[in-house]
């Protein structure tokens, strides 16, 4: 359609009009266009996509550019037809194939609001048409954080650091905020230059996706899938393109461990659009995982897993008055910790850490691929991995008899087996689960159920042919003597999958939950082993989690470097003295250390003390034993026991009597 507006030159009097040949001179439109614009086209065999090089980035509105350019060289009397030709030309002389050259941005260098920030020269400097971006992240570079400041008149304290006050509040210790940030930065990067994932893994509303979205927020240029459609899904791979980062919202199984290479490392991987044969191209988004439970390991070797740093998020978020951290309303957060000023001097500083995390091809944080095995396959598998560590087979019973078998108390061995899961964020298990993965260990062997003959007299249900594997336990080891399985136990735990601060860090204490709920606290002899840090309490017990994070970061323990070559972990020393003061001033330690007492010695000593003719009412007896620390639920099931053995009889309703 042709449009003439009145007053304007007559197209014979335009530079673009040929005079010779009376007609739109095509060539020199697309000249003179192009002396004013940059264009590529990128072409597979299905679509044209034009760009345009406007405000230091490629943008895919070269058409509309071309068409707005031909209108006003010829003052709007171009045809269409001819648009489309001058479009031709241009396009002859730009074109760029996916399954040839590509169109893929500059490695190594991040594309903030303002100018580019490039890794390895360790500068700030302009955009510029071969960084080939088609993007820019949301948040601006900060040379001069002062200078900022005075800039936009706001107090630099006020945001300085904010961000990363986040990340502390969603973590607990510097190695897993340390690769958060490397995360955050590598989500800005043009590339993924190493091949380590992160795998968030935790219960619901421990803050993941507050993670996320931090990462949504300092850029546009990501994307949202689930990791087995993606592994089974080539069209999918479309989508990861140019992208910077990629989350995958949950791991549910890996049914082809191969298909992960695609997604984690610099790899070029096969981009199948739709309708086509497709052509290779490099995986450049920065892979995070989430995941509340990790399926089996597909295979054991050290390949696999040095592929992974699994970042385990400890808190709970909620709006209840429950022990756990305050949920904050997200604007809330949004305001304090991901605000403009907050994210611009964040991401300025996680992208100066870059280099040194491509120099060493993964995040800075390491550790032994050994802790990682023992990692995954705890949480995917924390009941195997319990009988594993802490049950072996032990003798059988000889036919016709089962007095001379190896036997493990079967409610001892659950709760045993549920505090070690509890610690690794799993599911609690009931009996009749614990009885089945004892029956699927091809390493354990059940006879038929047996009773054991505690020291009291009294026979419980157990186990027949196991035995326990910690030190200084014994077969007819009484229940008073469970607090030091308790901490064997947490010894042995941490040992193998702490942190890699505490991993092998420090022979210090460990604090753990007696049997019942008696409390007290034990310590281990030496301060000077390989060892651990502290176990956090259950709810119940007066030393709180904020009282031993207060005395964590006093100056009772010193963390000196290591010079040795051998290993990365530092060495902690505990001032023995001054910790007895502090957990002396929290009031949860008695002068005297007084030894356990248990609900069924309690109990005892309670009913030693009654004379033949003394008949007690449940509710009295309750509450006796509420008022020496224990819980109502465990003295009525200690009650049903004492009936049960002959201990006490009911002579009414409601009301027990001492035998004899």
């Amino acid at each position: 359609m042709l449009v003439v507006n009145p007053g304007k030159q007559k197209k014979e009097d335009l530079d673009v009009w040929d005079q010779d040949r009376d007609k739109w001179d095509l060539r020199k439109i697309a000249e003179t266009i192009e002396n004013q614009k940059s264009f590529k086209f990128i072409s597979d065999d299905d679509t044209d996509q034009l760009f345009v090089f406007e405000d230091g980035i490629w943008r895919e509105k070269g058409e509309s550019i071309i068409r707005r350019k031909c209108l006003e060289l010829t003052n709007n009397l171009l045809r269409s037809k001819n648009i489309g030709q001058v479009k031709t030309i241009i396009k002859s002389r730009n074109e760029i194939y996916l399954d040839e050259e590509g169109f893929e941005p500059k490695d190594y260098v991040v594309p903030f609001q303002n100018g580019v920030y490039d890794v390895q020269e360790q500068e700030f400097r302009d955009f510029k048409k071969s960084d080939n971006f088609t993007f820019k992240h949301n948040v601006r570079y900060v040379e001069n954080p002062e200078e900022y400041a005075q800039e936009h008149d706001i107090d630099i304290d006020q945001h300085q650091g904010k961000t990363e006050d986040f990340l502390w509040d969603l973590q607990d210790t510097q190695r897993k905020v340390d690769i958060l940030k490397e995360t955050a930065a590598l989500s800005l990067l043009s590339n993924y230059p190493i091949d380590e994932a992160p795998i968030l893994y935790g219960g619901g509303s421990n803050g993941k996706n507050m993670f996320v979205r931090l990462l949504q927020e300092m850029t546009d240029n990501g994307h949202s899938i689930n990791l087995d459609e993606m592994t089974d899904d080539t069209f999918a791979k479309k989508e990861l393109e140019n992208k910077t980062f990629v989350f995958f919202d949950e791991m549910q199984n890996i049914n082809s461990p191969g298909k992960l290479k695609d997604f984690i490392g610099n790899e070029n991987m096969r981009v199948r659009p739709m309708r086509d044969t497709g052509y290779m191209a490099k995986q450049r988004a920065t892979p995070v995982i989430a995941a509340n439970e990790l399926p089996k390991a597909p295979e054991q070797n050290d390949g696999f897993f040095r592929r992974f740093k699994i970042v385990d998020f400890p808190f709970q978020f909620t709006s209840q008055d429950d022990g756990n951290k305050d949920k904050k309303p997200r604007g809330e957060i949004q305001e304090e910790y991901m605000n403009d000023h907050a994210l611009n001097l964040f991401a300025s500083s996680v992208v100066s850490q870059l280099k040194q995390v491509v120099k060493q091809e993964g995040f800075t944080s390491s550790q032994p691929i050994d802790v990682t095995r023992q990692q995954w396959n705890i949480r995917s598998s924390p009941v195997y991995s319990f009988l594993d560590q802490f049950v072996v087979q032990g003798e059988m019973p000889k036919y016709g008899s089962n007095s001379n078998s190896d036997k493990v108390i079967k409610d001892v061995l659950l709760n045993m087996a549920n505090d070690y899961i509890q610690e690794v964020g799993g599911t609690e298990l009931r009996q009749h689960e614990l009885t089945k993965a004892i029956s699927n260990n091809p390493d354990l062997e059940l006879s038929s159920d047996g009773r054991k003959e505690l020291a009291d007299g009294r026979k419980v249900r157990a186990y027949s042919g196991l035995k326990l594997t910690l030190p200084n336990f014994h077969e007819n080891q009484p229940e008073s003597d469970l607090i030091e399985i308790s901490s064997e136990i947490a010894l042995k735990y941490w040992q193998h999958i702490s942190d890699a601060q505490s991993y092998q860090a420090a022979q210090g204490l460990v604090i753990a939950e007696t049997s019942e709920t008696a409390k007290t606290i034990k310590y281990l002899e030496s301060v000077e082993k390989d060892c651990i840090s502290v176990l956090e309490l259950s709810a119940d017990l007066s030393f709180t989690e904020s009282k031993v994070k207060e005395v964590m970061s006093s100056n009772l323990i010193s963390v000196n470097d290591n010079d040795s070559e051998d290993s990365v972990f530092p060495k902690i020393s505990i001032d023995r003295e001054a910790f007895d003061q502090a957990v002396a001033d929290a009031g949860t330690l008695t002068q005297d250390k007084q030894e356990l007492t248990t609900l069924s010695d309690w109990m005892k000593d309670h009913i030693d003390s009654w004379s033949k003719s003394t008949v007690k009412k449940y509710g009295e007896v309750i509450d006796a034993a509420e008022d020496a620390g224990f819980d109502s639920s465990d003295v009525e099931d200690e009650i049903d026991g004492m009936l049960s053995d002959g201990i006490l009889f009911e002579p009414q309703p409601g009301k027990v009597q001492k035998m004899g």
